[in-house]
């Protein structure tokens, strides 16, 4: 496993009471995506603290992009074995040394006001974790403030996360959610073949049935959700 790391200045971030790190997953045919990725997190109101990558059936030469060169400390974590998303994601998770973890994929992006918004609901509410809504349009309108659903999440008879009182009108990004890093000793990604594809709801719903009182939904949205057609181990 090799890791190539630029490591962020001090800023004005840095003195917030919360530090918000973001955990992709990624793979060898989604290095490319990266590009137009990173340009959403350097387009960010609030930057990440730290930003880690794990990318899967990769080699180090295989990674086309300068870590120095973002307005974010970046670190790409490559490793040569196939994997699939959950391990990526604790593995990415892993590298991280923030107060908030925040899961993405290597083939969406994010709205400019994302990580604000993520830091603003965990600094204002007793919340341990949060999902929000998301589109699958790239064009994105800005906030003037945000919208929660405090303590709203339940996960359903069949194992499906949705808002109380609003089972459709409501989406959700499983695979964008954010966490308190402390909850990840708890209860990481499920790893097991027999979970991949639904990795992300039984992560969050594990964690939803532990704390159902400490949870946030974002009902604006965050994420630009592009279907790859790509699952399982990569």
């Amino acid at each position: 496993m090799v890791c190539l790391e630029r490591k962020g200045g001090t800023s004005l971030y840095d003195r917030m009471p919360y530090t918000v790190g973001v955990a992709i997953c990624c793979y060898h045919g989604h290095i490319s995506a990266l590009s137009a990725l990173f340009r959403s997190i350097d387009a960010q109101t609030r930057r990440p603290d730290q930003v880690v990558v794990s990318c899967s059936s990769t080699s180090p030469e295989d990674i086309p992009y300068d870590v120095g060169s973002y307005s974010f400390s970046l670190q790409i974590v490559t490793c040569r074995e196939k994997k699939n998303a959950a391990q990526n994601r604790n593995t990415a998770a892993s590298y991280l040394q923030t107060d908030i973890v925040t899961f993405f994929d290597a083939d969406d992006l994010m709205h400019p006001q994302r990580i604000a918004a993520i830091h603003h609901g965990f600094s204002t509410h007793d919340v341990y974790f949060m999902v929000h809504s998301f589109q699958k349009s790239p064009v994105f309108v800005l906030y003037e403030r945000y919208s929660y659903y405090v303590n709203q999440l339940e996960v359903c008879p069949y194992g499906s996360i949705l808002v109380r009182g609003h089972a459709h009108d409501m989406p959700i990004a499983n695979g964008h959610c954010s966490v308190m890093q402390w909850i990840l000793h708890e209860c990481a990604y499920p790893e097991s073949v027999e979970d991949q594809g639904r990795e992300d709801t039984v992560f969050s719903a594990r964690i939803i049935q532990k704390y159902p009182h400490h949870t946030l939904y974002g009902s604006d949205v965050l994420s630009c959700y592009l279907p790859s057609g790509t699952g399982g181990a990569c």
